[in-house]
């Protein structure tokens, strides 16, 4: 069953909604289906893409397979710091028209991340144009990982590269084009990691 909205109407008290027993009929509906999912105690019962209701420590599912969809019971404080399900985005900004082949971000690694080819899912723009090819350095531990490239006239850089893990205490360097464009300046860059 999909979800079933409650109909609120188009303003309060113009009986434009839902009645009251349709609307908690749709509300227990809803529940039911949550309610008749299996609970789950031994996370090695979990499989990919399995549709729960979780009981049990947050930590748990820790390395566990990903999940389309997950209920979990307890305190919303046990999700918090445990993206590890999730994307984990590293972003950035660079004021101005960076110096040639200045250091322009540093990012230590506190848990292990994952990031695709072609640094799939991230992005990189800048407020002016560059006015020739500019290309931005990406290195994980003084290794060259990928580039960012603002092509001429443009103002959304082109990622390649990637393909890499980084485990904790690796670190994470972005270097400023080797020569300063004119032009570009003021860039925002969002890397698209997975944990795990």
């Amino acid at each position: 069953m999909s979800k079933q909205t409650v109909n609120l109407g188009i303003a309060p008290n113009t009986y434009t909604g839902d009645r009251l027993r349709t609307a908690f009929t749709k509300v227990n509906n809803n529940f039911d289906e949550l309610y008749a999912l299996p609970v789950i105690t031994d996370v090695n019962q979990l499989t990919d893409n399995t549709s729960i209701l979780f009981s049990g420590q947050w930590d748990d599912l820790l390395n566990k397979p990903s999940f389309a969809n997950v209920a979990i019971t307890g305190s919303f404080y046990d999700l918090v710091d445990y993206p590890e399900i999730a994307n984990f985005n590293i972003s950035f900004y660079v004021d101005g028209k960076p110096i040639h082949n200045e250091t322009v971000f540093r990012y230590i690694v506190p848990q292990q991340i994952n990031i695709a080819s072609n640094f799939s899912g991230s992005l990189a723009k800048s407020d002016a144009a560059a006015t020739a090819n500019s290309v931005i350095k990406i290195s994980k531990n003084n290794s060259l990982i990928g580039n960012i490239t603002f092509f001429t006239s443009s103002n959304t850089g082109i990622f390649d590269g990637g393909n890499i893990t980084l485990v904790p205490g690796d670190v994470l360097t972005v270097n400023a084009p080797e020569s300063q464009d004119s032009t570009l300046s003021n860039i925002v860059v969002t890397i698209s990691t997975i944990r795990g």
